[in-house]
């Protein structure tokens, strides 16, 4: 009595309520981390759920890994009570809570491989209620995804190259995780950058593509006609100010005629891609690098940061085209378009 008294105890702590002696195995789950968490743990060669039976072992207790769904989520989200008031006159907690299923959506995963498992575990957590640690604050992924959003802002509309002078009027902080203001954002991606080894450095004479839509009467052969424009020609871009000559190229010919040619506009026209190579070799940051979010049943990794670099991702950063002023030589291509 004493050790089942035991184990409903832990159960209530860690949001969940199930029956014992059930067995799962590895095909029964979709999620890496649990995988690996089954296969580690596995005792029966029998599972109970897909009726799946080896001469080995292959299927560890679901105890085992309900506990371990529930630790994972506690690191990151809490038991409403203590934490929020509940309003007994409108029956319902002043704050948000989410049930189980809800909190899975929130962390972008659906662990299950296998209908009676997720129907079991669903039911396991059915009376469980969750809210962030933190409620009243930021965490540290919504605070840079906050930070991006008020740094693309200043760029579009206030200020691209200067930020010293902005008024910081109402930019007062959110309580939890601080926001990065303006110039700190640009440091903040820089070091998040660093951390996760984003830079590819690209090899003197590495070719880099350019494209120039034009009249099909007209023919550009130059590097002078087809590279980096002079600066009375130089119009503000992606990384540029007006007036300011910035050479834009691509690791593919397909990559130039994507980022320069809109052919619903285009009509009638022709695009001639020349081909240049760097005098020296040259760093860029590579979104390409970027591992996937840990699953939050994994503790071996951590989250929070590798969640700082998605939230800028995923929030219209956009993989930047190679980009280098030291450029030589040209061989020219046209394509014309075909509707």
């Amino acid at each position: 009595m004493g050790q089942a008294k035991n184990r409903w105890l832990e159960q209530q702590e860690l949001g969940f309520n199930a029956p014992g002696w059930r067995h799962v195995c590895d095909e029964c789950v979709a999620d890496y981390a649990l995988k690996h968490l089954v296969r580690s743990h596995a005792a029966e060669p029998t599972c109970d759920f897909c009726d799946r039976t080896s001469d080995k072992p292959i299927a560890a207790d679901a105890d085992t890994v309900l506990e371990h769904i529930g630790r994972s989520i506690n690191l990151e989200w809490a038991d409403p009570v203590g934490l929020l008031i509940f309003d007994k006159e409108d029956d319902r907690w002043v704050g948000r809570v989410l049930d189980f299923e809800e909190v899975l959506a929130e962390e972008f995963v659906w662990p299950f491989a296998n209908e009676r498992f997720e129907r079991f575990t669903v039911d396991a957590f059915s009376e469980s209620q969750w809210t962030e640690v933190d409620p009243g604050g930021l965490n540290e992924a919504e605070a840079l995804q906050f930070s991006w959003e008020l740094f693309a802002e200043t760029v579009k509309h206030k200020a691209r190259f200067l930020f010293a002078l902005l008024d910081e009027e109402g930019m007062s902080d959110e309580p939890g995780a601080s926001l990065r203001r303006r110039g700190e954002m640009l440091i903040e991606i820089g070091n998040l950058v660093n951390k996760y080894d984003l830079i590819t450095v690209f090899s003197a004479e590495t070719p880099l593509f350019r494209a120039r839509v034009h009249s099909s009467g007209q023919s550009y052969t130059t590097a002078k006609d087809l590279g980096t424009p002079p600066a009375d020609k130089a119009r503000q871009s992606r990384m540029s100010p007006p007036g300011i000559p910035m050479f834009y190229g691509a690791e593919e010919a397909d990559g130039a005629l994507a980022e320069t040619v809109d052919w619903s506009r285009a009509s009638g026209k022709i695009a001639t891609i020349a081909s240049f190579q760097a005098r020296t070799e040259f760093r860029v940051v590579d979104l390409d690098r970027l591992n996937d979010v840990p699953s939050i049943f994994d503790h071996g990794l951590p989250r929070v940061g590798t969640d700082q670099v998605w939230a800028l991702c995923t929030a219209s950063v956009e993989k930047s085209a190679a980009q280098s002023s030291a450029t030589t030589g040209s061989i020219s291509t046209t394509y014309r378009h075909r509707r």
